[in-house]
Parts: structure tokens; sequence; C-alpha cells
């Protein structure tokens, strides 16, 4: 959980970036005003990025064995009245979604997942 709380601000960022430019395309760190990945890091995470609007989760630190290394990626998208969505990890892109960003890459294994972030969670 602590990388979907160092998350928070930087989704409610892309998502107010996209509101000002229509795009995902050239919202990164920079963008948002951090300076870089490891300025949103804590215990566990080694890492916040983002790229395209999708922010992408590095464990690692204290993190345990299972989780060190691996990524946790959180994909924007819009819905029919261009407000932003979101897709956590392996889930099904949300069914009001109109169109997503490029997909983030997930590496963490469903069972250390958030339930909504797992195989199989949301979508049509």
């Amino acid at each position: 959980t602590e990388g979907l709380n160092l998350a928070s601000d930087l989704k409610a960022g892309v998502a107010e970036l996209y509101a000002q430019t229509g795009s995902f395309d050239d919202i990164d760190l920079n963008a948002l005003g951090v300076s870089a990945s490891t300025d949103k890091s804590g215990r566990y995470v080694q890492s916040v990025d983002v790229t395209g609007g999708v922010i992408t989760i590095l464990y690692g630190r204290d993190a345990n064995a299972n989780l060190a290394d691996q990524t946790l990626a959180l994909t924007p998208g819009v819905n029919q009245n261009f407000d932003v969505v979101w897709q956590c990890g392996n889930a099904a892109a949300p069914s009001a979604a109109a169109s997503m960003a490029s997909a983030g890459t997930t590496s963490v294994l469903d069972k250390y997942l958030p339930a909504s972030c797992r195989t199989g969670f949301g979508g049509a």
C-alpha cells in the first residue's frame, strides 16, 4: 500500500495535466514538478516514475524479497466525459474507459497486489 499512497498525488497531477493538454504523452515527473523518481520513495518503495502519464512504482529497500525489484503500474485512461480513470496493475481496463494510455508493466505477482489490482478485477 505504501506505493499506492506515494502515487496518489501523482495521479491527481496526471489528471490535472491531462485536463489542460488533452494528452498523456508528455506527462512525466518533470511536468509534474518532481525532480527525480527517488524523490518519491519510502521504506518499501525504491522509486516512483511517470512516463506518458503511466505511474510505475518500483519496490525495494526493506520490501519483502518477493517484492524487491518488482513493479506496479497505474495506467491512465479517459471515459466518455473525459474524466481520467485508472487501471491498476493486472486488473482489466475500466469498463467506462473510452481510451487508455499505453499500458505500463506490472511484475508484482497477483497474490501480493490489492484485490483491485489483480488479474480479473474490473473491466466489462
